[in-house]
């Protein structure tokens, strides 16, 4: 899938989120998105928790 089509099926499966809208910052939308993304994947591979919580930190920390 080309980057332009990919962004476009974002941005319509995300249209009718209430939790993001226009105007929120893109760092509280990462936040947001990673905050989902963990919650659905708590049961993943040990070796991808643990990535998890780099990116999450490495987040928090910028």
């Amino acid at each position: 899938m080309q980057a332009d089509q990919n962004a476009a099926v974002n941005v319509l499966a995300r249209l009718h989120d209430n939790e993001l809208h226009r105007w929120l910052p893109f760092t509280k939308v990462k936040q947001i998105l990673l905050e989902r993304y963990r919650r659905s994947d708590e049961t993943a591979h040990p070796e991808l928790q643990l990535q998890l919580q780099k990116l999450s930190t490495s987040m928090e920390l910028s």
